[in-house]
């Protein structure tokens, strides 16, 4: 063997080196926020502080269980959960933190935030045949019109649809919903007609503002002045166009306030933005699969980003390392479901999965082969040869577990 290719393999080995290490040492993130559930207050009056305080920790895991149920389970399914009981309902719980802590000699008061563990929580819902999504979207930001054709209004007064969205207490769901400032630069960005015309540039520019990628467009049509009836039409769109409709209409009800009626129907709009998110997002675990993925490199740093942002996708049973050379990795990658509601979970952690040409895998057969990389990243220089061939670390694995 030459001592170019000698020097080529033991380069390679030493990259691979650092990487087995830069993975050990990255923190598990998989999805501890959807599990973690807080501030759950709780106020309890027994025959001594001490009783109070057992039943207020009782009180606050069985209040918190049901929270995360009505996170991750979808609304039709949530029957099919059994009445657990505070005893099993504890050995979910990784541990819980108590705040805002007050006593007195039989009353006991407390904020309580109580992480669960995902490994338990799914075994308990699999154990029941219950269905349970744990991908969370990126912001959904909220554009809400009142008004029909040209008379509609986005940011001028009165908007009382607008008012009764921006009023919504924070999302406890899988879909965060970010209502806009409504100030100057918000004006300035997009107007009622690009938004009612779905005009992207206008859209994207205002999602990207608030940290999102998708805008939920929710009209509401009073039939009159008294607005005793609403028609809502909500719209959610990405950059591929428009992707879902919503349609309902919400009728007044006898001695409910003009402001409740819009509070409800906002509710009613978000609570089938989540459903819909979390029905498109369900693990299925009896659909597991395995597909090869090339990561196109540009030092190590770009490995370390994929694996980290790979391990936050509840999709993805494990991802090991089959081959490493400076300029690709080669994973064989285990998931649930189909390829696209992986790929829309990858998106949600900024990463973009795209056929790989077969010429530039540099492997024959009729096997799918995808590219994975950090959106927005460039293909390296280099990346896609055989130089994953001359790499010898065939069969070194490195693996991410959920």
């Amino acid at each position: 063997m030459s001592s170019a290719r000698i020097g080529a393999r033991l380069r390679a080995a030493a990259v691979l080196a650092l990487c087995i290490v830069a993975l050990s040492a990255l923190p598990g993130r998989a999805v501890g926020a959807i599990y973690t559930v807080g501030p759950v207050s709780v106020d309890v009056t027994a025959e001594s502080a001490a009783k109070a305080r057992e039943q207020d920790l009782a009180a606050a895991h069985e209040r918190a269980f049901d929270r995360l149920i009505g996170r991750i389970v979808p609304e039709r399914a949530q029957a099919r959960v059994p009445d657990a009981g505070y005893e099993r309902i504890a050995t979910l719980v990784r541990d819980f933190e108590v705040g805002n802590e007050k006593r007195s000699s039989v009353r006991y008061l407390a904020d309580l935030t109580i992480r669960f563990q995902r490994k338990a929580v799914r075994g308990f819902l699999r154990e029941h045949d219950v269905p349970f999504a744990e991908t969370r979207s990126d912001p959904l930001v909220v554009l809400p019109l009142y008004g029909e054709g040209g008379g509609a209004v986005l940011w001028q007064e009165p908007n009382p649809w607008r008012a009764a969205w921006a009023n919504r207490g924070a999302d406890d769901g899988l879909v965060p919903l970010e209502v806009p400032l409504g100030d100057l630069q918000d004006m300035q960005t997009v107007r009622a007609r690009a938004a009612l015309d779905l005009r992207w540039k206008p859209l994207s520019e205002i999602a990207a503002r608030y940290g999102g990628k998708d805008v939920l467009i929710t009209q509401a049509i009073p039939d009159g002045p008294s607005a005793r009836r609403l028609q809502l039409v909500s719209r959610r769109v990405g950059a591929e166009g428009q992707e879902q409709t919503w349609v309902a209409t919400v009728q007044r009800r006898a001695d409910e306030a003009r402001k409740a009626m819009f509070d409800r129907a906002a509710g009613r709009v978000a609570r089938a933005v989540e459903r819909s998110w979390k029905l498109a997002n369900v693990v299925r675990f009896e659909s597991e699969a395995q597909m090869r993925v090339y990561v196109p490199l540009d030092g190590l740093d770009r490995w370390v980003t994929v694996r980290r942002r790979l391990n936050g996708i509840p999709l993805v049973g494990d991802a090991r390392l089959r081959r490493l050379s400076r300029a690709q990795a080669e994973v064989a990658l285990v998931y649930y479901g189909d390829v696209a509601q992986l790929r829309r979970a990858m998106a949600q952690r900024d990463l973009t999965l795209t056929p790989t040409p077969s010429d530039a895998a540099g492997a024959g057969g009729d096997t799918p082969e995808w590219t994975l990389r950090p959106a927005g990243a460039e293909n390296p220089r280099g990346a896609g040869n055989d130089a994953a061939a001359e790499s010898g670390a065939n069969g070194a694995g490195s693996e991410i577990s959920q």
